[in-house]
Formats: C-alpha cells, sequence, structure tokens
C-alpha cells in the first residue's frame, strides 16, 4: 500500500474519530466523514466498504498492529497494558462504540484480533510439547474470550482501576495458568 493510500486512510480515519467525540456512532454519516476531510464519498468508497470497515482499520492499526508484531509470552504484560492504557486514552471513541453498537460488537470486534495474539502466544509457548491443534486454539480462545471479558467490564467501570493495577492483576491470574494448562493437555496424550 503507497504512502499516499495510507494518509488517505488515516485523515478519514481522524474525521470518524472526531465525530465519535461529538455523537453516536449509529448517527455519523460518511457524508460527514467525507466532508471533514475535505473530500468526496467516492474516496471514501475507495478506500472503505463502509463506517464499520473504517472503524476496524484504524484500531487495526493504532492497537492491534502492534500487538500481533510485539506480543510474546514474555512481553504481553506489557502488550495488555499498551491496550489498556489506549482504551484509556481513547474513553469518548470507546465508549461511544460500547454505548452505540453495545458489549456484544465490541467483544465480536475485538475478539479477531486479541485471539490472534493469544494464539501465537499460546503455540509459542507450546513448540517443545505435543499438544493437539484443536487443544491450542482452545486454551487461546479460553484466555481471548477471558482477557475480553475483563476489558468490557472494565469500560463498564468506567475505567477503574488504572490500566497498570488491572495490568497487574490480570498478569498475576493468568502467571503460568497457560503453559500449566498446555503441560496437562500434552500429558493427557
Amino acid at each position: 500500500m503507497n504512502k499516499e493510500n495510507n494518509s488517505t486512510k488515516k485523515k478519514l480515519a481522524e474525521a470518524l474519530k472526531q465525530l465519535m467525540s461529538e455523537k453516536p456512532f449509529e448517527k455519523i454519516k460518511i457524508q460527514e466523514i467525507a466532508d471533514l476531510c475535505q473530500m468526496n464519498r467516492r474516496t471514501f468508497y475507495y478506500h472503505f466498504k463502509d463506517i464499520f470497515e473504517l472503524l476496524d482499520w484504524f484500531y487495526h492499526e493504532e492497537t492491534m498492529k502492534q500487538l500481533e508484531i510485539n506480543s510474546t509470552y514474555e512481553t504481553w504484560t506489557n502488550e495488555l497494558l499498551y491496550l489498556f492504557h489506549y482504551i484509556e486514552s481513547n474513553k469518548k471513541m470507546t465508549l461511544c462504540v460500547f454505548k452505540s453498537l453495545g458489549r456484544q460488537y465490541l467483544e465480536d470486534f475485538m475478539y479477531k484480533s486479541v485471539f490472534r495474539v493469544v494464539k501465537n502466544i499460546v503455540y509459542g509457548m507450546a513448540i517443545d510439547l505435543e499438544v493437539k491443534e484443536k487443544e491450542k486454539d482452545f486454551i487461546a480462545h479460553y484466555y481471548t474470550v477471558s482477557l475480553l471479558g475483563v476489558m468490557t467490564h472494565w469500560i463498564q467501570a468506567d475505567f477503574t482501576p488504572r490500566p497498570t493495577e488491572i495490568t497487574n492483576m490480570t498478569s498475576l491470574t493468568i502467571q503460568g495458568t497457560m503453559r500449566g494448562a498446555l503441560e496437562r493437555f500434552s500429558q493427557n496424550q
């Protein structure tokens, strides 16, 4: 993808974020996004099929891309802290999605990216173990759902406790359990 293409997408994303801080998501129109960018609607449709695809793109670019590239078992807490800080620093936008589209949409939306990250960690951790693919995928699914549950509850609790505290509590809860589950599945072969 060329830089000009990416630059246009970023402008459209910034316009959407600005509008999300002003009104409910379902009331945002493509024309408003295009007008803020001083572009026409066709330019929007050249890059995205709808507002949901734009929303998915900028969440991926701003958060999930970093997590997918950098997450390992050794660094996952840093990446989780990054994600909590991102969500907290974009409260208005997060609450706009959460209130307008609902918890289920937010969980479904984030599941696919978080699952890829967790799956990479699980597969990396299981490299020396005999564990079936479906069992590794189950473990990745289990931890993904758990993390998304913690995140959505945190959003509902008005972003309390602070990102550092919730990351530490999550880390202490999960510490060693993923590897332990993989070892138990391996012994069960």
